[in-house]
């Protein structure tokens, strides 16, 4: 059981990994942020359920903690969220986007503190081929976009995004 649950954490982490940029929809008016958002929350959410289970159910393993500067950051937001003139987008971030409010900052501490917690050198090493294999798709769509539009964003929504994410995988 435990196995089970360790295995899905990871998969769900490779999936964050090469989904999240492909994540897009015609549905709504932000098409890009918003769904990825979403995927994000979900995704999140159920690694955080899943390590509550396995620290609740496993073996007990000491969980190390986090660097404190990554602790104070999080104090700050969350004294910053307290405040706010404007708890509904300091809770959930720009309206149209659910992004950079405090449960982005929450989901993303999570996720930070699972991976601080769960992954040795070779999850990381997985985790960062998965990574690049993402460029494969986002890439290859952004050149069909070539004809088709001014700017080429692939599934980012912006050209500075599709560059800033490029220029973040490259190098590995």
């Amino acid at each position: 059981m435990i196995s089970l649950v360790k295995k899905t954490i990871f998969y769900l982490y490779l999936s964050l990994a090469f989904l999240t940029p492909l994540v897009f929809s015609s549905n709504t008016a932000e098409l890009y942020e918003f769904p990825k958002m979403f995927f994000v929350y979900f995704i999140g959410t159920t690694i955080a359920f899943l390590f509550l289970i396995l620290a609740l159910f496993g073996k007990a393993q000491k969980l190390k903690r986090p660097p404190i500067f990554v602790l104070a950051y999080l104090g700050f937001i969350i004294v910053s969220f307290l405040f706010s003139s404007h708890h509904y987008t300091s809770l959930w971030g720009y309206y149209s986007r659910f992004n950079g409010g405090l449960v982005s900052y929450l989901v993303f501490f999570v996720l930070y503190y699972v991976a601080f917690n769960f992954f040795d050198g070779d999850k990381i090493e997985t985790l960062k081929d998965v990574f690049c294999l993402s460029l494969v798709p986002v890439s290859l769509y952004g050149l069909f976009q070539i004809s088709e539009t001014a700017r080429i964003f692939s599934t980012l929504g912006q050209p500075n995004w599709l560059a800033a994410y490029l220029l973040t995988l490259i190098p590995i």
